[in-house]
């Protein structure tokens, strides 16, 4: 396993395997269209892609490895949706806006080591605070472990269904 960091320009490349990734995981109704992804041309973006192999040195190499996962994140500036937070305009919020593991590489720790990373990496560019909406258990859990709060829940968030508001300060 392999967590990467990308770049903009790898976008048409991995493009293929994050949306492999995203129909395995996500019910039809709350699934990313194409135009969902679009932090990933972002430059002030942080986006993350996992494979399944140790031997790939970038985004681009695909070789024989499979992409297995992905985080995708941006600075709250990036969305009018939080235009009324108290932090919006200081860029030092990052929100973590989806992250997804193929549903046969769960539960072996990959997951967490991929959100370990993206946090770190947050914290080392400056960021001051992560956020997040929690829509399953799993990833309530593992948001929780990393030291994140509930906030706030929202009854109805996206397709009928519940979420959580999460952050944590760094």
């Amino acid at each position: 396993m392999k967590i990467i960091k990308t770049i903009p320009t790898d976008w048409p490349s991995i493009k293929k395997g994050v949306f492999d990734v995203e129909t395995s995981v996500f019910e039809e109704d709350i699934r990313y269209e194409d135009e969902d992804f679009e932090s990933f041309e972002r430059d002030n973006a942080m986006n993350y892609i996992v494979k399944d192999d140790f031997i790939v040195t970038d985004a681009t190499d695909l070789g024989d490895s499979k992409i297995i996962g992905y985080l995708m994140s941006c600075p709250i500036e990036n969305d009018e949706r939080y235009e009324d937070d108290e932090h919006f305009g200081r860029n030092d919020t990052i929100h973590v806006e989806s992250m997804a593991l193929s549903p046969d590489c769960q539960g072996r720790g990959i997951g967490r080591a991929l959100f370990e990373k993206f946090l770190e990496d947050a914290k080392n560019v400056g960021f001051k605070r992560a956020v997040l909406d929690a829509t399953s258990p799993q990833m309530i859990g593992l948001a929780s472990k990393f030291g994140f709060q509930k906030l706030k829940f929202h009854e109805e968030w996206q397709a009928g269904r519940s979420s959580w508001f999460m952050e944590k300060i760094f």
